[in-house]
């Protein structure tokens, strides 16, 4: 997503925010934010950026018709107004010091055009690499955008193979049918060493542990994993129907919390 679309702002390799389609930004008070837009920059199909484009993805990102997975992220924002075409005011209901962060991380600049059509398939973005062709389970393929207002895209096209088994990645890696994968599980650091292959670490926001099962029967196994379930739509901030099951799950008796299970996470280990 992020070689296709730009988002308002972006993390540098510290994690600080950054300006990117948003150059600069003001908080005049506690529940409103002004953002001053970048000009020059285009869309894929030449549509200019600008704050409509803003307005219409912040608005189509909390429409339950999108259902956006984190649409609960921006559930604070209580009007979005364009006040000219390169500033954009975002009013909130009360303090919310994590937009910036729901921004980099989650909110993709689409050009208004895609209204009332499959953006699966009507892909525009402004970033670095614009959308090819999308053969569904198998491929995508993007090349780099001649346009790009930023750093120019470094290879003139990439393809991108899901390939859902950490195993079966690490064996395409090594035998040659991929130059890269993402994400390499904390247990295969081991695996890669020695192997020729640039193992490249950089920080991150979300930690996504591995976990090992053995001795655990198949009743504990449902259980822990039924209970982290619960436990992922409460931090993505469900709807009300869903985070209302997930507590009444988490505090009954059928919530598993199991001891003894080992996680791995950036190479180290840890037990719960």
């Amino acid at each position: 997503m992020g070689a296709i679309f730009d988002t308002l702002v972006v993390r540098d390799n510290s994690m600080a925010i950054q300006p990117s389609l948003a150059m600069s930004w003001d908080t005049p008070d506690s529940s409103t934010w002004i953002f001053h837009l970048r000009d020059g920059v285009k869309f894929h199909n030449g549509d200019a950026f600008d704050a409509n484009a803003v307005k219409f993805t912040l608005e189509r990102f909390v429409d339950p018709a999108t259902k956006a997975a984190q649409a609960g992220l921006l559930k604070p924002i209580t009007s979005v107004e364009v006040v000219d075409p390169r500033t954009v005011k975002v009013s909130t209901n009360g303090a919310y010091a994590a937009l910036l962060s729901v921004l980099s991380d989650y909110v993709y600049v689409m050009d208004p055009a895609v209204k009332g059509q499959d953006a699966n398939k009507m892909v525009i973005g402004s970033g670095a690499y614009q959308f090819v062709d999308w053969q569904p389970g198998q491929r995508v393929t993007i090349k780099a955008n001649p346009s790009y207002w930023g750093k120019k895209a470094q290879l003139d096209q990439i393809v991108l193979r899901p390939i859902p088994d950490a195993a079966a990645r690490l064996v395409e890696l090594k035998t040659g049918g991929v130059d890269i994968i993402s994400p390499v599980a904390p247990t295969q650091y081991a695996d890669l060493s020695g192997s020729g292959a640039n193992l490249s670490k950089a920080p991150g926001t979300i930690i996504t542990p591995g976990y090992k099962t053995a001795g655990l029967n198949d009743a504990q196994i449902e259980g822990f994993k039924a209970h982290a379930s619960a436990a992922a739509v409460l931090g993505r901030t469900g709807t009300e129907d869903e985070v209302a099951k997930a507590v009444s799950f988490l505090a009954s008796d059928d919530a598993s919390y199991i001891t003894g299970i080992e996680l791995f996470v950036d190479g180290g280990t840890a037990q719960i």
